[in-house]
């Protein structure tokens, strides 16, 4: 196995182990190379244990690499939403701007969907817009179904596994907790939860309280090591220094 080092100097000459960072990288890395090289002896304070392989690193390079990785983790998360929202648009669903989707929606007709802008849509969730007990009707209508439309209003975040069903409309701003079953209307600012979901309270008041939640800290930003180092700190899991 072989690792890759972050570089500045480009070859004299064409080198067949050295490939260059793709253009569509930032500033900070453009004109980097990623470049293939064995085993290092563990030396130097920085060396970096990999697989039982010994890699040695500069400071400045170290730097470049975190920054690189960091952006390109967050550049496929972005990618992979992108992806998501334009297969949703060309089967037809409407979607504003701004949003966050991590599900499929397992509609089978996706086109009597609309989202508002910034809308987070948690993994797991679907939107149902037909009604299966058309079957019942099979016999004397043999080809009938029932469908309905599902809109979802700006400003709105639904969380993991929530399921919304025919003819449902959830207003501006409000917050589908995780599981809930929802049908009907859901008010502007409301937090709706449960099977059915009912109306518990008002989403800016939630909003209010988890700014303000012990739990609550800015690390998003952040390396997984560093947010990991962050979060065990505050809850005492590890020593400070």
């Amino acid at each position: 196995m072989r690792i890759a080092e972050v570089g500045r100097t480009p070859p004299s000459a064409p080198d067949p182990q050295v490939r260059p960072v793709p253009s569509c990288a930032p500033d900070f890395v453009s004109g980097a190379r990623l470049r293939v090289r064995g085993p290092a002896p563990p030396t130097a304070s920085s060396t970096e244990r990999l697989r039982g392989e010994h890699v040695e690193y500069t400071d400045l390079e170290m730097h470049r690499l975190r920054r690189f990785l960091k952006w390109f983790h967050r550049q496929a998360a972005i990618d992979e939403n992108a992806e998501r929202i334009a297969r949703l648009r060309r089967k037809g669903a409407r979607i504003g701007e701004g949003c966050v989707i991590l599900s499929e929606l397992q509609s089978t007709e996706p086109y009597l969907i609309e989202i508002g802008n910034r809308v987070a849509i948690a993994g797991g969730v679907t939107c149902i817009t037909h009604n299966f007990l058309a079957f019942q009707l099979r016999q004397t209508h043999p080809n009938a179904q029932i469908f309905a439309p599902i809109r979802i209003g700006s400003g709105t975040m639904i969380g993991w596994n929530a399921v919304i069903l025919p003819g449902t409309v959830i207003g501006a701003g409000c917050v589908i907790n995780a599981g809930a079953v929802v049908r009907g209307t859901v008010p502007d600012n409301s937090v709706a939860d449960g099977n059915p979901a009912r109306v518990i309270g008002r989403a800016s008041l939630l909003l209010k309280r988890l700014a303000e939640h012990p739990g609550r800290l800015d690390v998003f930003d952040l390396p997984q090591n560093e947010r990991r180092e962050r979060i065990e700190r505050h809850f005492g899991l590890r020593p400070a220094d």
